[in-house]
């Protein structure tokens, strides 16, 4: 029970107008990490996405604007509520906006080591499938990271973190599993070549062959020329 009541009433050191101050900075500073990331990646050619378009849809004004509309959301609800769900949600938003953070600055450091001459030999080609795995399994790391900390120390903020990286792990994946014709950058022409022609009835009728008898432009049964014309000889010494 002790052990509870410390979860319960653990506190960030900053007041809560600092710590939802703190947001916009973070978040303006991933930003800026992400480009440069996007920028260094697009200078090496030894990692190549085949669809880099799919996995940038984070830095799009619209979804730039979701994301901040949705941490309005939280941080107004967690005020209004106050006490434990503020720094459940409120300081754990910023606590996962710091996992994405360094995992970003992680990525960014890393592919400029690879850049160098004699970093890496050949080229390698990830499909974007195995990209936003990737991304879930980091996240998935960030906060088993959180929530361990967060019951080792009895942080509702560390915990909310890690149930906050644990929620967009799921989304990469959830990405993942959609069909590739509904990611950004996919071309619909190349998606409507896999799919089977299918021609109406009335408007395909396979031609009539004069070697074997096949069905002709009515579906009635042709026979070779030869057999016809003895047919017709046949008829005509009939009468």
């Amino acid at each position: 029970m002790h052990y509870v009541y410390t979860l319960l009433a653990s506190r960030p050191p900053l007041p809560p107008w600092a710590v939802v101050a703190a947001w916009p900075l973070l978040y303006l500073t991933n930003h800026f990490v992400a480009r440069a990331l996007r920028a260094e990646n697009a200078r090496q050619q030894c990692i190549v996405l085949a669809n880099a378009q799919a996995l940038r849809r984070g830095s799009a004004p619209m979804w730039m604007f979701v994301q901040v509309l949705y941490a309005a959301v939280v941080f107004s609800v967690s005020l209004y509520i106050g006490g434990a769900t503020f720094v459940f949600l409120g300081a754990g938003l910023d606590v996962s906006l710091i996992c994405i953070l360094g995992l970003n600055v992680q990525a960014w450091l890393s592919t400029r080591a690879m850049a160098r001459p004699d970093a890496v030999e050949g080229s390698l080609t990830l499909s974007t499938r195995y990209a936003l795995r990737q991304l879930a399994s980091r996240l998935f790391g960030a906060s088993l990271v959180c929530l361990l900390l967060g019951l080792l120390l009895a942080q509702l903020a560390l915990l909310g973190g890690g149930v906050l990286c644990a929620a967009a792990g799921s989304g990469y994946l959830r990405r993942a599993s959609v069909p590739e014709r509904r990611w950004p950058g996919c071309a619909r022409e190349a998606f409507a070549i896999r799919r089977p022609l299918r021609v109406p009835r009335h408007r395909f009728r396979p031609a009539c062959c004069a070697r074997f008898g096949t069905f002709g432009p009515a579906g009635a049964r042709c026979h070779p020329p030869e057999r016809t014309r003895s047919r017709a000889i046949a008829r005509m010494d009939a009468t």
